[in-house]
């Protein structure tokens, strides 16, 4: 599940961490609350097409995009009733995109630079990887020695 990233004692090994938010569902309740939690771009409190990630109670990611406007506490109503315990908000906007099984569920309306992608299968992300990642670029200043 979905856990907060606390600085403790103790060492706990994380796949991966995203930041984003604010919070849309919080122990399975809907929890809308972005000025709390130190959010105040105007976007947020208008209609927009958003996007989401959430977890049931038995674990399974709910990805989620909106192709109409919608107020975050939308959002977070359509997460809950999809069965999410706990979700957050991402980037929405043009922003907003989804790809599944090779089709494209939602258009972004600009080129993305941050992805998120999930693989079923390890081995899977491992053959893709090296393509996903852009390649180092070593800076040189013009001459040749």
């Amino acid at each position: 599940p979905l856990r907060e990233l606390r600085l403790s004692r103790e060492t706990e090994y994380y796949h991966s961490v995203i930041c984003a938010g604010p919070r849309l569902v919080v122990n399975g309740v809907v929890r809308v609350y972005p000025h709390s939690e130190g959010f105040n771009d105007k976007s947020l409190f208008r209609r927009a097409r958003r996007s989401a990630l959430g977890v049931t109670r038995t674990n399974k990611l709910l990805m989620v995009t909106t192709n109409r406007p919608v107020y975050l506490s939308k959002l977070a109503k359509i997460m809950q009733q999809l069965g999410a315990v706990e979700a957050v908000n991402l980037d929405g906007g043009s922003s907003t995109a989804l790809y599944f099984k090779g089709r494209v569920l939602s258009h972004p309306l600009r080129k993305l630079t941050n992805l998120i992608v999930v693989y079923e299968l390890p081995a899977k992300f491992a053959r893709i990887k090296p393509l996903l990642a852009p390649s180092p670029v070593v800076a040189t200043n013009g001459s040749r020695s």
